[in-house]
Parts: structure tokens; sequence; C-alpha cells
């Protein structure tokens, strides 16, 4: 069996890290989902095109914004049951978009 490189071995705590890191922004991101916002983020699936994620997240109600992504999508609608639209219309997540600095309200803050 082949000996790791001295370059991953130094790598692995990084890549460990960056990995950590993400894990937790997606529970914090999950915690943060509010069925009862106006305006919702949704993340489409990243291989769909801006055109295709447009018109999925325009079917659950009116899109206001883009996030740091074209697959981020802000959207205002029906509070009781916006989360669930967007879901529906194939949104992979779905939090509060007020809650992340890339998916900031127009007109509520410094967007990116």
């Amino acid at each position: 069996m082949k000996a790791a490189s001295p370059t991953a071995v130094r790598a692995a705590p990084g890549l460990l890290a960056t990995g950590g890191a993400i894990a937790a922004t997606l529970i914090v991101a999950i915690g943060a989902a509010s069925p009862d916002s106006e305006f919702a983020a949704a993340l489409f699936p990243p291989w769909w095109r801006a055109n295709r994620a447009f018109e999925a997240a325009a079917s659950a109600g009116a899109v206001v914004g883009v996030g740091l992504w074209p697959s981020i999508l802000i959207v205002r609608g029906r509070t009781e049951d916006l989360s669930a639209r967007l879901r529906a219309a194939g949104a992979v997540l779905v939090v509060q978009a007020g809650a992340f600095v890339p998916c900031r309200i127009p007109g509520e803050g410094v967007t990116p």
C-alpha cells in the first residue's frame, strides 16, 4: 500500500475544517427556515439553468431577487405555504431570506 504524500497529510485538516463549516452552515440554514415568513430564499439544483430555476420559483410566488448564485432566488408570497410551494416546485432548500447576507431582501441592507 502506498503512503500518503506529505502534501495530502497537511491538506487534510483544512479540508476537514471546510467540510465541517459547510455542514454547520447547512444545519443553521435548515434551522433558520421559517414557514411563516413572507420572503424566502430558495436554493434550486445548481445544475438547473437559471431560467428553469426562475420559472420554478415564479410558480410559487413573486421573484424579488437573486442570491449569490443564479440557483438561489428570493421569493415573496403568501406566508402560510410559501416553503411548501417552493419545495414542490423543485427547491432543494428553503430558508428565511433575511437570515443570510447573500440572500438579503432587496432594499433591506447591503447585498454582496
